[in-house]
């Protein structure tokens, strides 16, 4: 192997503080491109990957590439390799690369790693791999025959096909879900909790909004708290929408009696709202079309809302026009008046999250939905 020398330098931040919070729906890839004689990868796997590992765990899966700013070519008979730091980290990538194949579990890898970033030198020969596998309970003489062999090199050889992929101008490099991003790079130097908790895809908050279509307090909480976040937190929620409010119904032998709070035009209109949500082809429709409504309506303009509103959103008016003069709006309203009534409302509109009502979230989101939204996550 020939020598290939240019050591980075650069200075690294102190451990971030970390809390546990998971990711439910989907683990994040997590690929570490590292010398194993780089200071700043030592650096980063020391004072970032490790300190925060047991919050981020169960959240990431872990890709070592210990090969850096090296290069390979195929012979006759094997590989030869040119290493940024020299023929002793050619070695050690080696090592870190049979010992993380040979490690049982991810967090035996990190242990591992972090081990040999730490206890390995230029001039120590076996000691590190012999401590660290010891350390860590992986066979050192699995670990013994991978390195001093074929298999060694061919991982090695592997790891530089991966690292090429990416054509990294930096060690480490950190990718995310197979995709360079730089801002994420140069975030997860200095944090990279936050980059994790971030990307972490969670199970979306449901957000129930008992409202009533004429309510001027439902129009200023669904224009001025709803709406105005609604870019920031579209991703995160899944919105519920239930216009009925303090109204009553009762079944009668061929249909529906309602009564609202504020009179038969409202009854009307939590219908319209009903059948336009229903027919809407998305969340955002939805918030569209809804508040275009509360804006909209008003004690006297009959029906220049609906066909304004499902114009303006893209709804199919002729759908929901039949479905409000018929028996399936009248349905709807009662469904809405049923889950209504499975939360004791006194004041409306009523936030509800994740199905449990909750006076200080709901006293807090009428002023400030969005700090709510962001402290469930």
């Amino acid at each position: 192997m020939s020598i290939v020398l240019n050591i980075l330098h650069k200075s690294f931040p102190r451990p971030i503080q970390t809390r546990n919070n998971s990711c439910i729906i989907a683990k994040i890839r997590v690929t570490i491109l590292y010398e194993s004689l780089c200071s700043d990868s030592e650096e980063f796997i020391d004072k970032q990957l490790v300190q925060c590992y047991d919050s981020i765990k169960d959240n990431v899966d872990i890709e070592f590439v210990p090969y850096g700013k090296a290069s390979h070519k195929k012979t006759s008979t094997g590989w030869t390799f040119e290493c940024q730091n020299g023929r002793r980290e050619c070695e050690l990538n080696i090592q870190h690369a049979c010992g993380i194949k040979y490690a049982s579990s991810q967090s035996q890898q990190v242990k591992f790693v972090n081990c040999m970033m730490k206890e390995a030198t230029e001039t120590n020969g076996n000691t590190a791999i012999k401590t660290c596998t010891s350390k860590n309970s992986i066979s050192f003489d699995d670990v013994s025959r991978c390195y001093g062999g074929a298999e060694g090199q061919n991982l090695h050889a592997e790891h530089g096909d991966r690292t090429n992929k990416f054509t990294p101008s930096f060690i480490p490099t950190i990718i995310f879900n197979n995709t360079f991003d730089q801002h994420y790079q140069d975030r997860a130097l200095k944090n990279l909790y936050s980059v994790i908790n971030e990307l972490c895809v969670r199970e979306k908050i449901r957000v129930t909004i008992l409202y009533e279509s004429l309510c001027p307090d439902s129009e200023d909480f669904i224009n001025k708290q709803l709406v105005q976040c609604y870019d920031s937190i579209k991703d995160k929620i899944n919105i519920e929408f239930v216009p009925y409010g303090k109204a009553t119904h009762k079944r009668t032998t061929t249909s529906w009696i309602f009564q609202c709070q504020h009179g038969r035009r409202e009854c009307e209109l939590n219908i319209q709202h009903a059948c336009g949500i229903k027919y809407a082809s998305s969340q955002s429709q939805q918030i569209e079309f809804v508040n275009c409504m509360m804006r909209e309506a008003t004690y006297n303009n009959g029906n220049i809302p609906i066909k304004t509103c499902t114009n303006k959103t893209g709804i199919s008016f002729d759908e929901v026009s039949r479905c409000y003069s018929g028996a399936e709006g009248q349905n709807l309203h009662a469904g809405h008046g049923d889950r209504t009534k499975t939360f004791s409302t006194y004041f409306i509109p009523t936030i509800i999250f994740n199905d449990i009502f909750g006076q200080r979230s709901q006293d807090r989101a009428l002023n400030n939905f969005y700090s709510v939204i962001n402290e469930l996550l």
